[in-house]
């Protein structure tokens, strides 16, 4: 099972699809498994992922075999360049001029937002919680 991908990940994969890198792998393949678990669940599925094995889901093998730069898997091609091998993460951002997003998270404004109740009856000892007092405390 894949772990959750990070958000720098995600974006990522968003960029080499954008940018029209691809992933030549074939499902079979130790080591596209291992790129693809360097991105983790959610940016896997969006990268620029093509089947080169014939009885592979979603096949491309006809691309594969027709694009003289793929000689094995995994091979990245980024900016009309092929790159064989498992490539580390740094590696393809540089390769494919890809720099993080440097915006901060949303500040949250709390203006709007309903204070919590307080008193004797929300601590968590209260003898009363649960028994229908303390019901609107959060």
């Amino acid at each position: 099972m894949q772990a959750t991908s990070t958000r720098e990940q995600l974006l990522l994969a968003q960029h080499l699809q954008k940018t029209g890198a691809k992933f030549f792998g074939a499902y079979w393949c130790r080591f596209c498994g291992q790129q693809r678990e360097m991105f983790g669940a959610d940016a896997t599925r969006a990268l620029p992922y093509v089947e080169c094995a014939s009885d592979g889901y979603n096949t491309a093998a006809s691309v594969c075999g027709a694009t003289p730069g793929v000689k094995g898997y995994p091979t990245w091609q980024i900016g009309g360049q092929f790159y064989g091998g498992l490539r580390s993460l740094d590696e393809l951002a540089r390769l494919s001029g890809f720099t993080a997003a440097s915006e901060p998270e949303p500040a949250v404004d709390f203006a709007d937002v309903t204070p919590l109740r307080m008193g004797d009856d929300c601590k968590l000892d209260s003898p009363s919680k649960g028994k229908g007092k303390g019901e609107d405390c959060s």
